[in-house]
């Protein structure tokens, strides 16, 4: 490769680098929707419990609220999840608190914050 070749591949480079570090922060608002969706599809299977269709959660259920709990490493990720979890939350009318806020339990885990509408995720620890 020609020397003048080199230097167009370098700053073809450059401006790809330059150009993802400054739409990084609606990359990073971007990756959290799409992260969000994919714990609201993750946990979709715990809809017949908490609604009170079925008596006990489905494995699948457990096996998202696991899969869920095991994704947080760190406070932020915490608030992330309880922001999101909230929000799904909120979305259904007939969400059963009781059998909701006891589904960690039937499943076998503790969870990082109370699965709960009403959970202020600014001060979990």
């Amino acid at each position: 490769m020609s020397g003048v070749m080199k230097m167009v591949v370098l700053w073809m480079v450059a401006l790809v680098v330059a150009e993802l570090l400054l739409v990084s922060p609606s990359y990073e608002q971007n990756a959290a929707a799409v992260e969000c969706e994919s714990i609201r599809k993750m946990l979709e299977h715990c809809l017949p419990y908490v609604t009170g269709i079925a008596d006990h959660p489905k494995p699948a259920c457990c096996e998202g609220v696991d899969h869920v709990r095991s994704m947080i490493h760190t406070h932020d990720e915490r608030v992330e999840v309880c922001d999101c979890l909230k929000e799904k939350i909120s979305s259904f009318r007939h969400i059963n608190l009781t059998t909701l806020t006891s589904l960690p339990d039937e499943c076998g885990f503790k969870f990082h914050f109370p699965l709960s509408p009403n959970v202020d995720c600014s001060q979990i620890p």
